[in-house]
């Protein structure tokens, strides 16, 4: 029988979380499963990092392959911006203000995940694109990810 649980297994960079939350490092997570906030410096980051991190994981168990499988922080930026496009104030307001916000980054314009990845349909489409939300104050929480339609069959 499939019970649909989810167990991440990786723990080697976790630590205590805490509110309010403290400033932590960005070596909190494995490189290709690190959320561009991390990437871009944000110190004062929240919960939704992991849900980053599970969309990656989630587009990994569909296609059999690392969706941004970067060789170093600066690569694994561009392979984010050139799938989800390059954010900009409008969409991710402050995102220029972080510390390893550069004026030089390329402009991508987003793509559709489904045109890279054409195995991701209905549901599992959907829920993923909710994951792999630039803003993290717009990306999917766990809880309501686990109301998603994904999760009813």
């Amino acid at each position: 029988t499939t019970s649909n649980i989810v167990k991440l297994a990786d723990f080697g960079l976790s630590r205590h979380f805490n509110f309010p939350n403290n400033d932590h490092s960005k070596e909190i997570q494995t490189l290709w499963y690190r959320s561009p906030e991390i990437m871009l410096g944000d110190k004062d980051y929240c919960i939704s990092l992991d849900m980053w991190s599970l969309g990656c994981i989630f587009a990994e168990m569909f296609d059999k392959r690392v969706i941004f499988k970067g060789d170093s922080q600066i690569d694994m930026i561009f392979k984010i911006f050139q799938l989800i496009g390059t954010p900009n104030e409008e969409i991710y307001p402050g995102v220029t203000k972080l510390p390893d916000w550069l004026l030089s980054f390329p402009k991508f314009p987003p793509k559709r995940l489904n045109s890279l990845y054409p195995e991701l349909k209905g549901n599992a489409l959907d829920l993923i694109s909710m994951m792999l939300v630039i803003n993290p104050q717009n990306r999917i929480t766990a809880k309501d990810a686990l109301k998603h339609p994904f999760f009813t069959n």
